[in-house]
């Protein structure tokens, strides 16, 4: 296997690592129950939800790592200079569009 196609496990943002969703005690829809996640590497907390999977409140899952929390970086990466890192758009607070909610970019040559 090579190393672009590697994953990694991280516990699941949307149930706490439980396997549970928090709010009905069923079977976490995102991790399907494992209670952990993976992402391709390179991985890193998602910049738009701040790594909770959530976003608008406690019931709507992000809409950027889909509840888990981690999303898959450019390996030569930098911080978007359109949102700062941030992943937000400046205008409003939606995902920004020059990073897709991640806060980084691949870097250019």
């Amino acid at each position: 296997m090579s190393s672009s196609n590697s994953r990694s496990v991280f516990i699941c943002a949307a149930c706490h690592g439980s396997g549970r969703s928090l709010t009905t005690g069923v079977e976490c829809a995102v991790c399907r129950g494992r209670g952990v996640v993976a992402i391709q590497e390179p991985a890193i907390r998602c910049a738009y939800c701040k790594g909770v999977g959530r976003q608008g409140g406690l019931a709507e899952l992000c809409g950027v790592c889909g509840g888990g929390g981690w999303v898959t970086a450019p390996a030569d990466r930098e911080t978007c200079s359109r949102c700062g890192g941030t992943g937000h758009s400046l205008e409003i607070d939606i995902p920004c569009v020059g990073c897709r909610g991640t806060g980084v970019v691949a870097r250019k040559k």
